[in-house]
């Protein structure tokens, strides 16, 4: 994406943001989930996707994995829209790589009906990795992403998708070269709204 379509995107959800931020008079409360009616939202769910990551370890193959939804904890904004905390585990096998990743995900959600929601939002991730007849490092991540989420009564669906930069590491023994494991990882959960 070249530099003016990308101020263009930053510049439209900036706008968003903050004409939707400020769109009620709500305050900003500090550590809500130490208030007495705080509402966690919950949800739980299974996820499968798939993830493509772009070096020579691995490639492209299926994921799953579980993900936990809920209103931030830390702070609420002022407006009609909520931050997410996403918590997710997901599993990935191919071409003798196994991955376990850890993320957080906390995602701004525009609230487009009363049943659904679009977010973005930035994200710290951790990586388990196992490679056959290889070093196994773990890596840190950092990682953007956009869901589309819908709640009805005790459902819950989501579809999403995040990039990830991950460090570099050595992942063989026999050579030197520092490879990393930037992936795209695109998903669908559907699980329990509490």
């Amino acid at each position: 994406m070249n530099k003016y379509y990308q101020k263009i995107v930053f510049a439209l959800f900036g706008a968003l943001f903050i004409s939707n931020s400020y769109a009620e008079t709500d305050e900003l409360i500090l550590f809500p989930a130490f208030k007495d009616n705080w509402d966690a939202d919950l949800a739980v769910a299974a996820t499968v996707g798939y993830m493509d990551i772009g070096n020579n370890i691995a490639g492209g193959g299926p994921t799953y994995g579980l993900q936990a939804t809920f209103n931030c904890p830390v702070f609420t904004i002022p407006g009609k829209n909520v931050i997410l905390q996403q918590l997710s585990v997901n599993f990935y096998d191919n071409n003798d790589l196994e991955l376990t990743t850890f993320e957080i995900n906390p995602h701004y959600f525009w609230q487009l009906s009363d049943e659904l929601r679009f977010g973005v939002g930035p994200g710290l991730g951790y990586i388990s990795t196992d490679v056959k007849n290889g070093r196994d490092p773990n890596l840190w991540a950092g990682q953007a992403g956009f869901a589309v989420e819908y709640r009805k009564g005790n459902l819950y669906a989501n579809f999403g998708s995040r990039y990830q930069w991950t460090e570099s590491a050595r992942f063989y023994r026999a050579n030197d070269k520092k490879e990393d494991m930037d992936n795209l990882l695109t998903t669908f959960k559907i699980g329990y709204n509490f």
